[in-house]
C-alpha cells in the first residue's frame, strides 16, 4: 500500500458521470469524487510480475508513492 497501488472506483462510475475537473492536483480523482465515493474506492496490490487487466474508461488512478517505487507497463487495446 505505500508504493502507490492502483485504485479505481466499483461499481463503475465513468467521467461521464461527473463534469470534467481541473487536473491541478494530478490526479484522476478529484476531491469531490474521493469524498463521495470514499467506500467504492478498491486498492489493487500485488506482487512482482503480477498482471492487472482493467477497463480504463472507469475512473482510477496510481495512489501517492509514500515509500519505495511504483514501476508499471501500460498496453492500450482496442475494441473495433
Amino acid at each position: 500500500m505505500n508504493n502507490g497501488p492502483f485504485a479505481i472506483i466499483s461499481p463503475p462510475l465513468t467521467s461521464k458521470d461527473y463534469k470534467p475537473v481541473s487536473l491541478e492536483k494530478h490526479t484522476r480523482f478529484p476531491d469531490q469524487i474521493e469524498k463521495d465515493y470514499k467506500d467504492n474506492i478498491h486498492y489493487l496490490t500485488g506482487n512482482i510480475g503480477d498482471v492487472i487487466v482493467v477497463n480504463t474508461q472507469n475512473i482510477h488512478r496510481g495512489t501517492t508513492i509514500k515509500q519505495g517505487q511504483r514501476i508499471s507497463l501500460t498496453n492500450y487495446y482496442y475494441d473495433k
